[in-house]
């Protein structure tokens, strides 16, 4: 299945991405059907295809991921908080807003 987009081309899900958004069939923030497959550290910036850099997300709250940010989507979904901020220390990120 494809998703997303760069430079008009789509991206191409990887397995392991197929394997995550199956047995995520719902939105983790609001259990809407899950669309996207949303990278922690995104795939532009050299995040992994990896499970513990996915969320699977309906099309609103992968909006409101990249609208926030991923200090501030931790911070309004504490859910999360562990799993964004153990991404960010994996990749060497900086997790806060600064």
């Amino acid at each position: 299945m494809k998703y997303g987009k760069k430079k008009g081309k789509a991206y191409k899900r990887s397995e392991m991405g197929e394997f995550y958004m199956n047995a995520h069939p719902q939105c983790e923030v609001c259990q809407a059907p899950s669309i996207d497959l949303h990278h922690i550290i995104t795939r532009k910036t050299g995040g992994p295809d990896e499970y513990w850099n996915y969320l699977a997300l309906c099309k609103i709250d992968h909006q409101v991921f990249h609208l926030m940010g991923r200090y501030s989507f931790a911070v309004r979904y504490p859910q999360f908080r562990e799993k964004i901020e153990s991404a960010c220390e994996r990749m060497g990120r900086a997790f806060d807003k600064g």
